[in-house]
């Protein structure tokens, strides 16, 4: 009987086990080696359409701005006077009429009446509105100066009514009497009330009254009510407002000049065989009374009208009566001499026509020889084709000098006032020509200097120094030999023309 089991056999038993368990170990390895990994899945393409680059979404077309416009504007009575106006606001309006009574009505393009009240601040010829609770429709306020040349804009027609909107195109900004005013042209008929671009912005306001008559299209743009309205003024507007200061000061200073060189013919009028002359001078004295020729152009034959200007004025008055181009009356009053330069004269006094005006052409002018007037004067005709003016009558009564001592002071100072104009004349145009002198001879001694110098481009900016210095001479120089012609024909004694 075994009674135990062999040490050797033990071992052996062992040794295969564990080969045994090596094998199917290495063999699982070999299989997971030798697998082949499942194919993915491809995935079928789509077909797309040849339809070639996206494109952006359509944008909607703007809004036609032509029923908000006609819902916003109004019509407001002042006094007498009757304008368009356009509500900016719910409660605010801007009409094209001025109203100094401070109040008016306004009647609404839904049929409502309400009492509109002015707000200050507004510029000349305009209003602003205050229209407490009217819940008006309106259109906002816009920017003027942002327009570009040709931009298109719906405007308000002068006799069209409220209605009725027109077209016109923006062709920027333009400079009269020191401010900037928007240039609407192309409309179908001279411009009333408000002004509105593509956007449906009001950019401006045509006064009833307009500023330049002659040019019917020029509107108030919308920034010059940026005070009453309570709006910011954007740039812009302050660069152009002082281009348009600067050009009314060049403007100015150039018409002071021209008058204070002589005087320039205003108006000539035909009143019976004889011709009702108005002139403008520039000086620090009374101007004398004097003989004046007038110059027709173009010239016509045997053609030599003339006259004596006897009466000046001075004052806010002095305009008055005056038939004369309003803007030139405009500039006129506005006029401010230079400190010390003297006071702006208004001369009458009568003329005689000479002339056949049969042989004078139509667009012919009349001005004082010499001068360089700021308008035309056109070459007066009398009325209902050639037929002469029904003369003024008047009652004339003859009262001796020598009896009536009020005659005897007024014609002696008028002799005074007559002496000392002419005498302050000739002062004036002398000591120009000194003052001119001497310029010039102190421009050409540093000139010299210059060239002893070898300062050789002091002397070349001398040289154009001095040659402005040498037209001035002449110019005085002329300005004198023409006051001393003209003295001779008023007979003024020589002993006066003499410099002191």
């Amino acid at each position: 009987m075994r009674t135990g089991a062999s040490p050797n056999r033990g071992k052996g038993r062992a040794a295969a086990l564990v080969a045994a368990v090596i094998l199917v170990s290495s063999a699982a390895v070999t299989w997971q080696a030798t697998r082949r990994a499942p194919v993915p899945p491809v995935p079928v393409a789509t077909p797309v359409a040849a339809t070639g680059p996206s494109e952006p979404p359509a944008r909607p077309p703007p809004a036609d701005p032509r029923p908000a416009f006609l819902a916003a504007r109004a019509s407001f009575t002042c006094g007498g006077a009757t304008g368009e106006a356009v509500f900016v606001a719910p409660e605010r309006a801007l009409a094209a009429i001025a109203c100094p009574a401070g109040q008016g009505q306004l009647r609404l393009a839904d049929g409502r009446d309400l009492l509109a009240r002015v707000v200050p601040g507004a510029p000349a010829g305009t209003s602003v509105l205050a229209v407490p609770g009217a819940a008006a429709p309106f259109v906002p306020p816009g920017d003027a100066t942002g327009l570009a040349d040709g931009a298109p804009l719906l405007v308000g027609l002068e006799g069209a009514g409220t209605e009725t909107i027109g077209e016109a195109t923006a062709r920027g900004l333009l400079s009269l009497d020191g401010r900037p005013l928007l240039r609407a042209e192309e409309g179908a008929a001279p411009l009333a009330g408000p002004v509105v671009d593509a956007g449906g912005s009001v950019v401006a306001l045509v006064p009833s009254e307009p500023p330049d008559p002659a040019r019917p299209w020029l509107a108030v743009p919308v920034e010059a009510f940026a005070g009453p309205l309570g709006r910011p003024v954007p740039r812009a507007w302050d660069a152009a407002s002082e281009q348009a200061a600067d050009d009314d000061r060049r403007a100015q200073g150039d018409l002071w000049n021209r008058l204070h060189r002589s005087a320039v013919l205003l108006a000539a009028t035909p009143s019976g065989d004889a011709l009702l002359l108005v002139v403008a001078r520039a000086a620090k004295g009374r101007p004398p009374a004097e003989t004046v020729r007038l110059a027709v152009e173009p010239p016509a034959p045997s053609c030599n009208p003339g006259g004596r200007i006897p009466d000046w004025r001075n004052g806010a008055r002095a305009l008055d009566g005056i038939r004369a181009p309003p803007d030139l009356l405009a500039r006129l009053a506005r006029l401010a001499p230079p400190p010390g330069g003297g006071t702006l004269w208004i001369g009458r006094g009568q003329g005689r026509l000479d002339c056949d005006p049969a042989v004078v052409a139509e667009v012919a002018t009349l001005s004082i020889p010499g001068s360089d007037p700021p308008a035309p004067v056109p070459f007066p005709r009398s009325r209902a084709g050639g037929a002469p003016e029904a003369p003024v009558e008047a009652v004339v009564v003859a009262v001796d000098p020598e009896d009536d001592p009020v005659a005897r002071a007024a014609a002696a100072e008028e002799a005074a006032a007559w002496e000392v104009g002419w005498r302050q004349a000739f002062r004036e145009a002398n000591e120009r020509v000194a003052q001119t002198k001497r310029r010039r001879l102190d421009i050409q001694a540093q000139r010299e200097e210059a060239r002893g110098n070898f300062q050789y481009v002091l002397e070349q900016q001398l040289d154009t120094d001095l040659e402005v210095a040498r037209m001035e001479e002449r110019r005085a120089v002329e300005a004198l030999d023409d006051l001393d012609r003209r003295a001779s024909l008023a007979e003024v004694p020589r002993m006066w023309r003499r410099p002191e």
